[in-house]
């Protein structure tokens, strides 16, 4: 597999078309004050003082913090999945869509570095119901969709998908901080990123493939 440098315009942020600019203004400063502080930390009534609306305005869109916790995963988590699927060909032999997959997702998250970390903090936290992830699931089943038909051809070892969808998505993230902490470091050489991408991804289709 290889990595080729490619200058990529910013991911769409099509679901953001479905809320009006106040609703957006929130959900914005929901995200800048939580990766900061923490999903507990971050009150109501900052949020909307951070959004620069009334604070009772912001109960008009969301009945409380779960809702606009919820409401603002799902977005994401769409945004996630269309992320996924730009520029898919089924055309390509089974390797070189897992490749863009994995590059899709590695984008996105690079490009959205507060989104990233947003989603991050909500997988680990209880104010995400197994209800909501289950429903927004949809949004990058045909992500599982192509592992699953990857497992049953033996193209991809016999793993759980859960475990597997897991697993390459801790390569993925795990290298998006990896890069970042070099980047703020000043450690990281012009043309290094692009080899530590290709070991990154390589790995990856190793742990994942059928031996």
């Amino acid at each position: 597999m290889n990595f080729a440098p490619q200058v990529s315009p910013n991911t769409p942020m099509l679901a953001a078309d479905r809320f009006s600019d106040k609703q957006m203004a929130v959900m914005r400063a929901t995200m800048r004050l939580v990766v900061v502080q923490g999903i507990h930390a971050t009150p109501m009534s900052q949020i909307a003082k951070e959004a620069g609306v009334a604070a009772g305005t912001i109960y008009h869109y969301f009945t409380g913090k779960e809702e606009l916790f919820a409401v603002l995963y799902g977005m994401l988590k769409e945004q996630m999945g269309a992320a996924l699927l730009r520029d898919d060909d089924p055309r390509q032999p089974y390797n070189k869509r897992f490749q863009q997959f994995w590059r899709n997702l590695y984008r996105f998250f690079v490009e959205h570095p507060t989104e990233f970390e947003f989603l991050e903090l909500c997988e680990r936290s209880p104010i995400i119901s197994e209800d909501i992830r289950a429903e927004h699931m949809r949004h990058y089943q045909p992500g599982l969709n192509f592992l699953n038909i990857g497992i049953k051809t033996r193209v991809l070892c016999d793993m759980p998908l859960d475990l597997m969808s897991a697993t390459i998505y801790s390569s993925i993230a795990t290298t998006v901080r990896y890069i970042r902490q070099r980047k703020e470091a000043q450690t990281l050489e012009s043309n290094e990123e692009y080899t530590i991408l290709n070991t990154a991804m390589q790995s990856c289709w190793n742990s994942v493939k059928w031996f």
